[in-house]
């Protein structure tokens, strides 16, 4: 039996190098032109994008189920389950430790790399009522945001709350509904799609605020903060709160969600999935 310790230890690894290569990608796309590559169209009615450091897509189709596709396009796996209700989220940060979240149940699953369910978290159980958004945590824990008490929770696989935030609301001086949350280098990033990004610690303590409301899809690529806003893929540096965008292939129809994965993008379309390798011209 393969030690999961050890794919832990492994992802880590992968994961500091990949961020690096992420940033340089990301750092060379704002101030040169891309040149796109079609590398396959994929047919598939969906509404949830995501992507893992493995260049693996995840696509959620009319049907409800989760469609993982590698860099090329070919279908590895699907996963079914339709007990919960429609997937609202999926957290592929770690691509051992995939979360899908189910609002409407107040529920999440995780899976493995084969997209086999590991753990079911029911939130009710821990006296969490209305959960509005989750994901994994480093150290294989789950962040859940509280909407009853507007609170940030972190609970184990033995259903204990190990952490939890002073109240949001209080915090910031106003309420807000988060819709996403990943968390990146022991950090937490909170979206709530009208007010923009809140950024916690490892503790659940309030860091900062990036106030840019439309923000969709958002990926956090070394010290760059990547989303989908207006029809443009956007590029804002943390540090200086510069903001970039990204020219994406033309022709491509409305686009409903994008993905950044080293040197290749994932665009969501109607009907479609697109994915193109990524060459930055003069390079």
């Amino acid at each position: 039996m393969q030690n999961l310790t050890d794919n832990k230890w492994n992802f880590c690894s992968f994961h500091k190098i990949t961020m690096l290569c992420l940033g340089l990608l990301v750092a060379t796309q704002m101030s040169a032109q891309n040149s796109y590559q079609l590398i396959k169209t994929f047919p598939v009615e969906g509404w949830v994008l995501a992507s893992d450091e493995l260049k693996h897509a995840y696509v959620v189709n009319n049907e409800n189920n989760i469609l993982k596709l590698d860099s090329l396009g070919s279908l590895l796996a699907i996963y079914s389950e339709n007990q919960y209700g429609e997937v609202s989220s999926i957290d592929a940060t770690n691509p051992f430790e995939v979360l899908v979240f189910y609002k409407d149940y107040n529920v999440a699953i995780s899976l493995d790399i084969n997209m086999n369910a590991k753990q079911l978290y029911k939130f009710a159980t821990v006296g969490i009522n209305e959960v509005s958004a989750a994901c994994m945590s480093y150290d294989n824990t789950i962040w859940a945001y509280d909407l009853s008490d507007n609170k940030l929770k972190k609970i184990d696989t033995n259903y204990k709350i190990t952490h939890e935030s002073f109240e949001v609301s209080k915090l910031l001086g106003g309420v807000i509904e988060p819709n996403y949350m990943v968390e990146r280098d022991n950090m937490l990033y909170v979206v709530d799609e009208e007010r923009g990004i809140f950024v916690f610690d490892m503790y659940g303590t309030y860091f900062r605020s990036y106030l840019f409301p439309g923000v969709q899809n958002l990926q956090i690529i070394n010290r760059s903060l990547v989303f989908y806003k207006n029809g443009d893929l956007n590029v804002v540096d943390m540090q200086s709160q510069r903001e970039e965008k990204i020219v994406l292939p033309e022709d491509i129809g409305e686009i409903k969600s994008t993905q950044v994965t080293r040197d290749y993008l994932m665009l969501l379309t109607k009907g479609e999935l697109n994915l193109f390798k990524v060459t930055v011209e003069g390079q």
